[in-house]
């Protein structure tokens, strides 16, 4: 058995974790928040349900056999459920078969870590081996364990700001670019489209996507609400320049603009920005350096790419 030490409760630190834990090993995981999630993380919208503000659903033709079986473990226990989502596309309309959280899509990341041991609100900043071992701090708060592994599921561009990271991970990580996506969960006080469809694809230069997350399945059914995408190329170029109400100003001006809502009909809104929603300029899952550390790369930005890093980081382990 080995100890492990998994420093992001994303996607694809929780996946990694599950793992680990299945072929015998001791985790311990590491988080800068308040819990696990990442990229499917879920805003808290009423005292029992949420609007989902990362990745919207997981397509089932995108999941790979190797990992199909723990997620229908997942659907087994209650956390997540299939999900036939219908999708307007440049006028189609097309069925797509999904799975998502239940009854958010944090939850699917829960199942994953349920009995992980997780130290939260806990920002590593360097890892240093020691006797053979690897001891990880957030400051000066060197945390008491000894591990003897170390797996690094944080965005890349984070990477480098943890001191004693290997060079090798080190230099992969300053070579890769990330694309930002700003996210608005919108509440309204009546159907925003009269279409009988779940996500409308935009594909536009400022909106990418808008999805009725209480069309979901064990969803809150007390009110409408949705999440405004944006796309890629406007969040990046816009991220560290526009002003979190600017950008709120600009996603919620196009849904009026498209669907004719007015102020009166929205109830209220959140916005989110995600400075690293997407990987970009590397085709590996996994990076491994000399003396038990490992790097996760959250491949192609979506819940697909960052489970296989994950799945494949607890294979280089066992």
């Amino acid at each position: 058995m080995k100890s492990v030490a998994i420093i992001g409760a994303g996607i694809a630190g929780s996946v990694c974790a599950y793992w680990c834990r299945h072929y015998g090993h001791s985790v311990t995981l590491f988080d800068k928040s308040r819990g696990p999630g990442g990229r499917a993380s879920t805003r808290r919208w009423s005292d029992a349900y949420g609007i989902d503000m990362g990745v919207p659903y997981i397509v089932s033709d995108d999941i790979p056999a190797d990992v199909r079986p723990f997620l229908n473990a997942a659907i087994t226990a209650g956390s997540a459920c299939p999900w036939r989502m219908i999708q307007h596309n440049n006028g189609q309309i097309m069925g797509i078969d999904t799975i998502i959280g239940s009854p958010k899509m944090s939850q699917l990341v829960r199942f994953f870590v349920n009995d992980v041991p997780m130290v939260t609100q806990y920002r590593v900043t360097q890892i240093q081996s020691q006797k053979g071992k690897w001891v990880v701090a957030a400051g000066d708060d060197w945390y008491s364990d000894r591990f003897d592994q170390v797996v690094l599921a944080i965005p890349a561009p984070q990477i480098p700001d943890i001191q004693g990271v290997p060079d090798t991970i080190r230099s992969q990580a300053q070579q890769m670019a990330w694309s930002a996506v700003n996210t608005v969960l919108l509440q309204t006080n009546r159907p925003v489209w009269s279409g009988d469809y779940d996500e409308d694809v935009w594909q536009g230069d400022v909106i990418q996507t808008v999805i009725a997350d209480y069309k979901k399945p064990n969803r809150w059914q007390g009110g409408y609400t949705y999440a405004i995408h944006s796309t890629y190329k406007w969040a990046t170029q816009s991220f560290d320049t526009d002003h979190p109400d600017t950008i709120t100003a600009t996603l919620l001006a196009g849904i009026r603009d498209r669907y004719a809502v007015t102020e009166a009909d929205c109830v209220a809104h959140h916005v989110h920005r995600w400075k690293y929603a997407q990987v970009l300029g590397n085709n590996d899952y996994v990076t491994a350096a000399p003396g038990g550390v490992y790097a996760c790369w959250g491949m192609q930005g979506t819940f697909c790419g960052s489970l296989m890093a994950g799945y494949y980081a607890a294979q280089e382990i066992a």
